[in-house]
């Protein structure tokens, strides 16, 4: 059961990222990504014996929004800086 309680607190968590208004900047977006996308990682990794398909549906977007954020951080450093 406290199993299934980590993938719960990885949603909430997950879903605060989605409803949050602010975006990160570059200067700190290696502590962005370490809150917002890879605690709910960590926690669903956890818990997975817990609930599988909750577990993989928390992981797999937020390893698309880790991906994307740092593709557009090499992008940046590339041709912006």
């Amino acid at each position: 059961m406290s199993k299934i309680i980590l993938i719960y607190c990885a949603l909430l968590i997950t879903l605060f990222r989605f409803f949050l208004p602010i975006h990160p900047s570059f200067d700190t977006l290696l502590y962005w990504l370490f809150i917002l996308y890879m605690i709910p990682i960590i926690l669903c990794i956890v818990g997975f014996k817990g609930d599988k398909l909750l577990a993989s549906m928390i992981i797999f977007p937020n390893l698309l929004g880790i991906i994307y954020r740092l593709y557009v951080y090499v992008m940046y450093l590339l041709y912006l800086k």
